[in-house]
């Protein structure tokens, strides 16, 4: 069929029209070419007449489809009785008819007399009325009902300037709209190739991007080969929709369009999308569409009668394996492309942090370089989601977004008690706090953090010289954007200064102390009333010296309540109960023992035996009765044993104190 029309694209025609009437058992072709002058018409059978010159460029600016005159002779294909009607510019058109079975009995065909007729045709142009026999008005019928087949006749030239339309029985179709291949299916496209044999290039596009290009060296000057591919990532049911011209209508495969020198090449061999199937099935990409172009003016290029395959020669083989080398190419490419939008072309952990997913030079940092497509890849952030998302095609990776861990803001000081010996220097509190951090986990600027004694501000976070004994709850306060204020308190403690006691055990001196040379430190208003109460004649003074005693136990259990030793916190209540405390802690802990005994050099034996020894509600009784009744039952022996209970008071006290091991 396309040797019927070509000669109307020759003969510049821009609209041809194919009509089927099978009423009337009729094919037309009709054009509004060049039409045909009278001189034109005699020598039509002389075939070594003809002047044409396959594959040059005529006076339309077309390349010649036509060569050695033997296109008039297709219609003969489907009737015997034709009949052409022609007029050319300048010349009044003509009619005349061959029938075939009176031409094949010439000799001679150039012999055959064509009578002319004039014809009332005004238009420039020639139509050819061919009667058609039954049998083919019914493969005809068949033939156009197919549009992988009708189809290829309405795009049976690669030139939009020649517009072909067929007519079946009335309906018609034409070729006026073109298609365009990136607009057929975008949504299934994978790639966009495109190769020239001038650039020796084979360009790779996804998504209107070129990802990558390789060479394909081109040596000959003999022909030019350009091609413009597009392959699909069909889906179920998606090659339906792929326009029919793309169909190999031998096995409904997609196939490109071959043209040559602009003309349809109906050949499903030149390309083969299956070319790679009988040695890498992984490399195979069957669903391919689009042109490819050859143009050539040489005279090796030759066909077989119906332009369905090359005649063989060294320039058409030369073509052929050139096609198929650059098919196998483009696949191998092609497929490693494929394997790449199933790789996983993220670097290194799937789990990011919110601020890595708001810096978007990281983003695009784990994204391998090795990935051909990484220029295609878009990224999307979705803190609502909590992903990152990279996407290339229907290619999908998420990287999770770690929730922030709100942790609890803190503020941690040197210790929540202390104790100062008066006269202090001026305290710069914000060197008490060891650290302070934020619900973040970052350190906490410490002018942000508000710092109070007794609920008032301190200026300049300076807490002045103290020089009275006293307590200073200090208050720190910091409020957190995320957790709200966080508080933090600690004691200080502010006392005399710890003097040495005269440990040294004169006769009469109602205290004495059980450890010579061991030098204890307690208070300076313990150890002047030690000294005083040594002064005294206690047996003349029962009443002052039970009263001092209970002061001296008192200002004994004191001293270690604010010596900062956290166990004794809650003393200071009673003073009976204090001193079994304190005495059955020593007891219950033979470290304890053991270090006091080390520290006074006490033997151990003799300490424990003396502590388990100590009566303390006797003492208790003793110091109370002393302080609150009448003398009266009071022994002597009552207030010395009292006495010498508080120089052991005294000393384990010392030590619970001031050994860095207690």
């Amino acid at each position: 069929m396309t040797e019927l029309i070509k000669n109307s694209y020759d003969a510049g025609a821009k609209k041809i029209t194919v009509v089927l009437n099978t009423k009337r058992n009729v094919l037309a072709v009709i054009d509004d070419g060049d039409g045909m002058a009278k001189e034109e018409i005699e020598v039509l059978l002389q075939l070594a007449k003809s002047n044409k010159e396959y594959g040059k460029k005529s006076k339309h600016d077309r390349l010649i489809q036509g060569s050695k005159g033997l296109g008039f002779l297709s219609v003969f294909k489907f009737g015997s009785d034709v009949t052409w009607i022609t007029k050319s510019e300048g010349e009044n058109a003509h009619r005349f008819g061959i029938i075939r079975e009176e031409v094949v009995k010439c000799d001679n065909i150039a012999e055959y007399d064509v009578e002319l007729f004039a014809s009332k045709r005004t238009k420039r142009g020639t139509t050819i009325l061919i009667k058609l026999d039954e049998y083919n008005v019914r493969s005809l019928k068949k033939y156009f009902s197919d549009e992988k087949n009708s189809r290829k006749i309405l795009y049976a030239f690669d030139d939009s300037r020649a517009i072909v339309d067929l007519i079946i029985d009335g309906k018609k179709d034409t070729s006026e709209v073109r298609p365009e291949i990136l607009k057929i299916e975008p949504g299934m496209q994978f790639l966009h190739i495109m190769f020239d044999s001038d650039s020796e290039k084979v360009l790779f596009f996804y998504g209107g991007k070129e990802i990558c290009s390789m060479d394909s060296e081109f040596k000959s000057n003999r022909y030019k080969l350009s091609a413009e591919l597009l392959f699909y990532r069909l889906t179920s049911g998606g090659k339906s929709k792929i326009d029919p011209l793309f169909y190999n209508p031998k096995n409904e495969d997609l196939t490109p369009l071959i043209y040559v020198n602009d003309g349809i090449f109906n050949n499903y061999d030149l390309y083969d999308p299956n070319i790679m199937g009988t040695t890498k099935t992984g490399k195979v990409i069957r669903q391919v569409i689009g042109y490819i172009r050859i143009k050539s003016s040489d005279k090796m290029i030759e066909f077989n009668s119906d332009r369905s395959r090359f005649v063989q020669n060294e320039l058409t083989d030369e073509i052929m394996m050139y096609v198929r080398e650059l098919n196998k190419k483009i696949q191998e490419e092609a497929a490693t492309i494929k394997s790449n939008f199933n790789m996983d072309f993220i670097i290194g952990r799937k789990e990011i942090s919110a601020d890595e997913s708001k810096n978007i030079d990281f983003l695009k940092g784990k994204i391998n370089d090795a990935f051909l497509l990484k220029s295609l890849v878009t990224i999307e952030v979705s803190e609502k989601t909590g992903y990152v998302r990279y996407r290339v095609g229907e290619h999908i990776i998420d990287l999770t977004i770690k929730k922030p861990v709100i942790v609890p803001a803190f503020i941690k000081i040197i210790k929540t008690r202390s104790v100062f010996e008066i006269p202090t220097e001026q305290i710069d509190l914000r060197n008490r706090i060891l650290e302070a951090k934020n619900s973040d986990g970052h350190d906490i600027n410490l002018d942000d953090i508000r710092i109070t004694c007794e609920y008032r501000d301190i200026e300049k976070c300076i807490l002045e010289s103290v020089s009275v004994a006293c307590t200073r709850v200090i208050r720190y306060e910091y409020t957190d954007s995320k957790t709200g204020p966080v508080i933090e308190e600690e004691i200080l403690s502010f006392i005399e200064k710890r003097e040495k006691i005269n440990v040294g055990t004169i006769q009469g001196e109602l205290i004495h102390f059980p450890a010579n040379g061991y030098e204890i430190k307690i208070s300076r208003s313990l150890n002047n009333l030690v000294k005083q109460i040594n002064g005294l004649n206690y047996k003349e003074n029962w009443e002052l010296a039970a009263c001092s005693l209970r002061c001296v136990f008192e200002l004994t259990i004191r001293a270690l309540v604010e010596s900062n030793k956290g166990v004794f916190g809650d003393l200071g209540k009673d003073v009976g109960p204090d001193i079994k405390k304190i005495i059955e802690h020593i007891l219950d802990d033979n470290k304890i023992v053991t270090e006091i005994s080390k520290s006074t050099g006490m033997k151990y034996p003799e300490l424990l035996k003396i502590l388990r020894g100590l009566d303390v509600e006797k003492i208790a009784s003793v110091i109370q009765l002393g302080a609150h009744s009448s003398t009266t039952f009071l022994a002597e022996n009552d207030i010395t044993s009292a006495g010498t209970y508080a120089g052991v008071f005294i000393t384990v006290v010392s030590d619970l104190m001031n050994n860095p091991n207690l």
